[in-house]
């Protein structure tokens, strides 16, 4: 298997496939088409006007110091970089919880 050229644990590193050249998928998925359709216009509204609110996350333990982690503890350190993210580039409340 070719090293994913978006998976974190490859980022800086030569791969077989360019960015550019991967096309990420997904689908919206509702009980019904009125839903999905609000899906995509709240996402719209989202995007113009900020997002408000709190946002939660979830890490398994305290921020690591340490720069050379992988496997969980790599998953974990992106979760703490997503949160403060968040917490310095929008208004909204942030809630970390690493127990």
């Amino acid at each position: 298997m070719a090293a994913h050229p978006y998976f974190l644990g490859y980022r800086g590193q030569a791969t077989l496939l360019k960015r550019d050249a991967v096309l990420i998928v997904s689908r919206l998925d509702g009980p019904n088409s009125d839903t999905v359709r609000r899906l995509v216009d709240d996402a719209l509204t989202a995007e113009k006007e900020g997002l408000r609110g709190r946002a939660y996350f979830d890490g398994r333990w305290p921020k690591s110091a340490d720069k050379n982690l992988s496997g969980y503890a790599l998953c974990d350190a992106s979760i703490h970089a997503a949160a403060e993210g968040v917490r310095t580039n929008s208004r909204m409340e942030v809630r970390l919880d690493v127990q």
